[in-house]
């Protein structure tokens, strides 16, 4: 804020002065005095209303359904407006609505964490039931085969890995499975 000039009022050159003259220089100087009250009260309410007006811009884009986390986001969007001064020849609304569309692009990347996905999952019953195929499928497709146990301690599938076409494969997977 630019600092004004104080009203002075010279007593030395006030005591020279005739009556009338004094009379007229003391009603300019309270003129100049008040006018100087005016200007100061009126700069600290234009402060006061711009920071009113700054605070409700905030307040209702905070409760605006389409800028969604714009409340938790207000210390980044704060940070781009200090940052970026040629956003203050905005109205305070766009501005914020700016600076919040700035913020937002500079974070699209984040991937959103697995509550957030599994919550989002559970809204809709149809990716669900995908979600439970897909999972089926896979431990359908990685199933190991059931293992028997031998007096030796070791564990044979029942169930070769591989279904052998001659005697000399049945012979060398089984020699493989036992360890001979």
């Amino acid at each position: 804020m630019e600092e004004q000039k104080k009203p002075t009022l010279d007593f030395d050159a006030l005591a020279a002065l005739s009556a009338e003259e004094r009379t007229a220089a003391i009603a300019a100087y309270a003129a100049e005095v008040e006018a100087s009250a005016a200007a100061a009260a009126d700069a600290r309410y234009s402060g006061e209303l711009q920071d009113a007006r700054y605070a409700s811009a905030k307040y209702k884009l905070a409760m605006d359904g389409g800028l969604s986390g714009f409340g938790e986001r207000m210390d980044a969007i704060e940070e781009i407006l200090a940052s970026t001064p040629v956003l203050h020849s905005l109205s305070d609304e766009d501005k914020l609505r700016t600076a919040y569309y700035i913020d937002r692009g500079m974070h699209t990347g984040d991937a959103p964490s697995t509550e957030t996905l599994l919550r989002q999952l559970q809204k809709d019953p149809e990716a669900m039931r995908l979600c439970e195929a897909a999972i089926l499928e896979k431990l359908r497709a990685e199933q190991a085969p059931a293992l028997h146990s031998t007096t030796g301690g070791a564990s044979v599938p029942l169930t070769p890995a591989k279904k052998p076409k001659s005697i000399d494969e049945a012979s060398a997977l089984a020699r493989a499975a036992f360890g001979i």
